[in-house]
């Protein structure tokens, strides 16, 4: 558990591998947020996308 939100049932996930080899992937969360899971450091790193840049649901 990377202790990120949990994704909407039936929402589109995507992914990007960076430069750096790192991986992202986005997802929409319950709470009509866009949350990042990012594979680097030899970890998953959950973020709230929306909630970082100060967006309402």
């Amino acid at each position: 558990d990377a202790g990120g939100q949990l994704a909407v049932t039936g929402s589109v996930l995507t992914s990007i591998a960076d430069g750096a080899g790192d991986m992202h992937v986005y997802y929409l969360s319950s709470n009509n947020h866009v949350c990042e899971l990012a594979w680097f450091g030899g970890s998953w790193h959950p973020r709230d996308v929306a909630g970082d840049a100060g967006g309402q649901p």
